[in-house]
């Protein structure tokens, strides 16, 4: 109840719907709802519903912590007065989140299904990629905005 409902407020501020009319709560409600209930009734009739959901649920999720870390990363970058290398803290778990997220994708058969090797060589491609692009988009956004 409590997440759809503020799936419902993100979805409509994101979409400028003043929330204030009726109307536009039970659309917007409508347009979360359908497509929940679509997924629970798949989950349900499916044999293998809830397993194919949860794999999906739990990349999904690791895939939001690494934006998470990588927004932190970017913050700490740009946070005038933080130790020089406060960003760690944040980068380090992000890179290797990235990693497990790529290379699970990239080998599963609800993602790419390659080799494993393969995914491995790309998943480090990956990781290295966000090592380094992170800290500079925290930096670049140093330059362009300042603390108040």
């Amino acid at each position: 109840d409590t997440a759809l409902r503020s799936c419902r407020l993100m979805v409509a501020d994101y979409l400028h719907i003043d929330q204030k009319e009726k109307r536009n709560r039970i659309m917007v409600t409508l347009g979360i709802f359908i497509p929940v209930i679509a997924i629970l009734v798949f989950a349900k009739l499916n044999a293998e519903g809830f397993n194919i959901l949860w794999r999906y649920f739990a990349w999904a999720n690791q895939t939001i912590a690494v934006f998470a870390f990588a927004a932190i990363t970017v913050y700490l970058c740009a946070k005038k007065g933080a130790p020089k290398y406060a960003f760690l803290i944040s980068l380090l778990p992000g890179t290797f989140y990235i990693f497990i997220i790529s290379s699970f994708l990239l080998s599963q058969s609800i993602g790419f299904g390659l080799p494993l090797n393969v995914s491995y060589l790309i998943a480090g491609v990956i990781a290295l990629l966000y090592l380094v692009l992170v800290p500079r988009a925290g930096k670049k956004f140093s330059k362009t905005h300042t603390e108040e």
